[in-house]
C-alpha cells in the first residue's frame, strides 16, 4: 500500500511539473520568425522610354549578375537582415560597382555610387531608421540619362 502511494505521488508531481514548464516552451518556442529581422525593400522604377539595366560587379571586378527593367517598369530587389531590429538594409551588398546601361541607345553610368546610398534614393526619410521594414524607391529618369556616356 505504501508503494502504491509513492508511485501515485510521482505521478502528479511529475504531472504537474509539465503542467508548469509546459507555458515556457509553447511561449519561447513560438513564432520568431520576425521577430529581430530587418527587411529593406529596394523598388527600382524605369521611367524613361528605354530599356535599362543594370549590371553589377564583385570584388574580383566580375560581372555576377544583371537586372533589366523595361520601359515604365519596376523590379524589386529585398534584403533581409537577422539580428537587426531596426535601420535599413544595404542596396546590392557586397557589390563594388554598378553599371547603369540604357540599353537602346548603349549609354551608361559607370560605376553608378548614388544606387549604393540610401539616403539618396526617392522616397528616403530618416524616420525609416527606426522601422525594421522598408521599402526604398529609386526612379531611372532623365537624371540619369543626362549622366550617361557611350559604353565601352
Amino acid at each position: 500500500m505504501k508503494m502504491e502511494q509513492k508511485t501515485i505521488w510521482m505521478r502528479y508531481l511529475i504531472i504537474g511539473i509539465n503542467i508548469l514548464i509546459m507555458p515556457f516552451f509553447i511561449f519561447s518556442c513560438g513564432d520568431t520568425e520576425d521577430e529581430g529581422n530587418l527587411t529593406t525593400n529596394f523598388v527600382y522604377k524605369n521611367l524613361t522610354t528605354e530599356n535599362v539595366e543594370l549590371n553589377l560587379f564583385n570584388d574580383q571586378n566580375l560581372n555576377h549578375k544583371n537586372y533589366s527593367i523595361f520601359p515604365n517598369e519596376e523590379i524589386k530587389i529585398s534584403s533581409v537582415s537577422y539580428g537587426s531590429k531596426t535601420g535599413l538594409g544595404e542596396p546590392f551588398e557586397g557589390v563594388l560597382k554598378i553599371i547603369l546601361r540604357f540599353a537602346d541607345s548603349n549609354k551608361c553610368v559607370e560605376n553608378y555610387f548614388k544606387l549604393k546610398s540610401v539616403e539618396l534614393y526617392d522616397n528616403f526619410s530618416v524616420s525609416m531608421y527606426n522601422s525594421s521594414n522598408n521599402t526604398l524607391i529609386y526612379n531611372i529618369d532623365d537624371e540619369e540619362y543626362d549622366q550617361a556616356i557611350d559604353c565601352d
